[in-house]
Parts: structure tokens; sequence; C-alpha cells
């Protein structure tokens, strides 16, 4: 489906009902690596999953163009408020979309019920970051032809844990985003506005609803260490560190991210 939003046609799925969770991916991928995880998670009777394809991404269809963050941000806030209202809501984010949701949670505070961080983009300058070095720890590929492909190439970039199971998860849920992305309009948007003006991780209080950080020890492209930055603006607050695990925990880590998600819903639940 397609809703007008700012004159850009954002795509969406709406899946379920009752509380809606609405998942934020990350930068130049879309919608399916957040619906490739949270499917197999979140109980299904209980939870509306909204899922969307940020503006350069995925399916949405520019029409006009989308220049920085704070615009990025209006086209999110929008896009909420026209489908769910005045209802309060949980947030997922992953990577870039930990990021714009700290913006969110920011300025509506009130409205989130609980926020989940997978892998969230702490610090948006790639040089002001405190990255682990470079490490796959496992890797049983071995087929020549996989490993001269471009979906592998791809892949092994930010692979940590390297098995069929996960090349197959990553075609799956993130290579196909990465094809998708309108390449132009994303480099343009890296260049000029891929930053807040403002420091969204300044509040006044902290963040009182059950919040979970799920990120992964050797996770090259965003790190882990600079979570301290932030985690005191999130008093009720889980914050998991995974071994064997980078950008991609959600496909590396399947069983510990279920584990780590239900908890966090319980807490919200008894919230």
């Amino acid at each position: 489906m397609f809703l007008d939003i700012l004159g850009n046609s954002i795509y969406y799925e709406i899946h379920g009902t009752g509380i809606p969770i609405v998942t934020i991916h990350g930068f130049s991928v879309d919608h399916n690596l957040m619906k490739g995880f949270i499917e197999k998670i979140i109980p299904r009777d209980n939870y509306q999953r909204i899922y969307f394809d940020l503006p350069g991404m995925g399916k949405t269809i520019i029409k006009n163009q989308i220049f920085n963050a704070e615009q990025m941000y209006n086209t999110i806030k929008c896009f909420i408020n026209e489908l769910i209202g005045n209802k309060r809501y949980l947030l997922i984010g992953e990577s870039y979309g930990g990021y714009l949701m700290r913006k969110i949670i920011k300025d509506e505070p009130q409205k989130i019920l609980g926020a989940m961080f997978v892998c969230p983009l702490i610090i948006p300058e790639i040089e002001k970051r405190n990255l682990p070095e470079r490490k796959i720890i496992y890797n049983n590929i071995s087929d020549g032809n996989i490993i001269e492909s471009e979906l592998y190439k791809c892949f092994i970039d930010s692979a940590v844990f390297s098995t069929e199971e996960t090349l197959k998860e990553f075609e799956k849920d993130i290579f196909v985003g990465i094809k998708n992305g309108n390449d132009k309009h994303l480099s343009t948007y890296y260049e000029k506005g891929y930053s807040f003006i403002e420091n969204v991780d300044d509040i006044v209080f902290p963040f009182d609803n059950p919040t979970l950080f799920i990120v992964g020890r050797q996770d090259h492209c965003v790190g882990y260490k600079d979570l301290n930055i932030v985690s005191g603006n999130y008093s009720r607050a889980s914050i998991c560190i995974i071994d064997e695990a980078g950008h991609n925990l959600q496909i590396e880590k399947t069983k510990i991210v279920e584990v780590l998600t239900l908890d966090w819903l319980d807490r919200v639940n008894r919230k």
C-alpha cells in the first residue's frame, strides 16, 4: 500500500491488530530487514506491526526530494500520525532507524510505550565513532561460485558469523533493499543531511518506559562502545552486547534476539 505524505508516496505494510509497533529500518535497505526478523518473534494476536520504506529506499516513490534528517523526520512523523493518530505505540529501530527514532522519543516521549534498538547508529559522523577492528569470527562458505557473486561480496562486507543460512537470510531481508535503493538520492542525502542539526540525545528527562538495546561486539559499522553516550537517557533500559555478532546480528543471533525481544514486550505489558 502507498500513502501520500508531504508529496511523496510512502510504501507500507500493516500486519495484525492490537498495540501498534512502528518499525524504522536503517540506511540504504528497506522494510524487509525489519519484517524479516520481527514477524518471526512478535506475538501476532496482540500487536499491529507497521513496516514502511524510508524515502529513497525500497518501494517508496520520491516526488519531492528529501535533503536532510529534519525533512526525513517530518515525513516519518506525518506518516505515523496519519496511520495511528493519537494512539500510543511501540518503536523498533535498526541502525540509522535507531538514530531517527531517538528524535521521536525526544519530542514525544509521552506517546511511546517502549523502545527497542537493534545495532543503533549513535554517532552519525563515521570518523568520530569508536569502532572495533573488522573481524569475521566464523565463515564456512567455500563454494567458489558463491564467493564470486555480487550477493556474497555485499554480505561479507558486514558479516561476522558467515554461514549459508545467514547468507540466505541476508539475501531475503537485506540485499533486496540494497538493490532497490535510489543511489543518487541516498548519496546526496548522506553527503548533505545525514545527521540532525540538533543533538537528538540532549534531553531534559530520561525516557522512563521499557527499552532494549541490542548491539554486536564485532559491529565495525556503528560500533557498541558509544552506547554510553545515550544509555543514561533511558532509565528502564536493558543493554545486551552480543559476541560473534556484527551489524546484521538479527540474522546472526536470532535466538538471542528473540529472547530479548519477548522479555522487552513482557516489561512493556507490566508497565
